[in-house]
């Protein structure tokens, strides 16, 4: 097995072994070396063209995925047994991020030559679901899933329920004012579970939504809701609310 710098350049991704080389290296679990090495991967080597035209392509990113070690982990090898982020009263586990491989791994998924991947899809679903990703959500939203739906992905529709689940910050403020998504059949689907509604008033003031033909589906879903008027942006509303009849 050549060591890991071997494997980082344009060149190595044409050796027969350089994948094989590369799981290696991203499945050696001992203290972080996994994590750092699939870290060091994505950063330097998957993105290239090469290696995401490569046929073992997808392979590697879910073993950088797998090879990423959540607080529970490190709280078991420290601790000896898994314990929650409240209990490690001794905070000897604070440094469980340098673990994570979410954040090199969103990045990855947000280059667009990896978007044109058949299996980028899937690659992202299983990113979603890694152990740690609730305590790594926003890369997985503004790196890997934002990009994509501003990018007109094929799948990028299917993705809007796991960033609400993920990421309601960005899917507020940056996605609700693109035509895609209020133009988008589901979009009271996508909204009326949505509880901030404090944060809705700042969304549907925004010039683009209030100038779309359903901003008035919005703004009936948030009109009467308590607490709007806490709002910064309740004044805008409300001046909407009386122009056009609703108050």
């Amino acid at each position: 097995m050549k060591e890991l710098e071997q494997l980082l350049t344009a060149s190595a991704i044409q050796d027969a072994n350089w994948a094989s080389d590369l799981l290696a290296h991203m499945s050696i679990h001992k203290d972080d070396y996994a994590s750092t090495s699939a870290n060091i991967a994505c950063s330097e080597i998957l993105a290239h063209p090469d290696a995401i035209a490569h046929p073992r392509w997808p392979e590697l990113v879910e073993a950088a995925i797998n090879a990423s070690r959540d607080f529970e982990d490190v709280a078991e090898e420290i601790y000896g047994e898994r314990i929650s982020i409240a209990d490690d009263e001794g905070w000897l586990c604070q440094g469980f991020d340098s673990y994570s491989t979410t954040y090199s791994v969103a990045e990855l998924l947000g280059v667009k030559a990896a978007r044109a991947h058949p299996q980028w899809f899937s690659l992202v679903l299983k990113l979603i679901e890694m152990s740690d990703c609730n305590e790594h959500q926003a890369p997985v939203g503004e790196d890997t899933i934002l990009p994509a739906v501003l990018d007109n992905h094929p799948q990028w529709d299917q993705l809007i329920p796991h960033l609400l689940d993920l990421d309601h910050y960005t899917f507020m403020d940056t996605l609700l004012p693109q035509r895609q998504i209020l133009s988008h059949p589901d979009l009271m689907k996508w909204v009326t579970p949505f509880k901030s509604h404090v944060m809705m008033v700042r969304a549907i003031t925004h010039p683009d939504v209030a100038a779309h033909e359903r901003w008035r589906e919005l703004a009936l879903l948030v009109k009467d809701q308590p607490y709007i008027r806490n709002s910064s942006d309740f004044p805008a509303l409300q001046k909407l609310l009386q122009e056009r009849g609703l108050e």
